[in-house]
């Protein structure tokens, strides 16, 4: 159980610390709006960082034993548990069967 909260905690900060370090780093440049710079670049980057499914695989990776180093380059550089996207999921109808159709099996 302890291995799993571990391995929350990493997940949830090292996807979280980027995205707040880039908000910061932009807002030092202008500060006079340092913290407006600060949110929104973190709700804007933290968004896409999840739809690319890095806390997944910094979650999996630290259940795996990953080292810190080795973890990180894995779960921002690898292709894991990348969304599956089409031109079927985005333009198609793709939503109502998932809607409607997925539990008739």
């Amino acid at each position: 159980m302890t291995r799993k909260i571990y391995a929350f905690i990493v997940s949830a900060l090292f996807t979280a610390l980027p995205c707040f370090l880039v908000g910061s780093l932009v807002g030092s440049f202008f500060p006079m709006i340092f913290w407006g710079c600060v949110g929104y670049i973190f709700a804007f980057t933290l968004f896409f960082m999840i739809f690319d499914r890095v806390p997944v695989r910094l979650y999996k990776g630290s259940l795996k034993g990953m080292r810190i180093l080795p973890l990180l380059i894995y779960g921002f550089t690898s292709t894991d548990h990348w969304p599956n996207v089409t031109t079927w999921n985005l333009l198609g109808p793709a939503w109502l069967y998932r809607r409607y159709y997925r539990f008739k099996r």
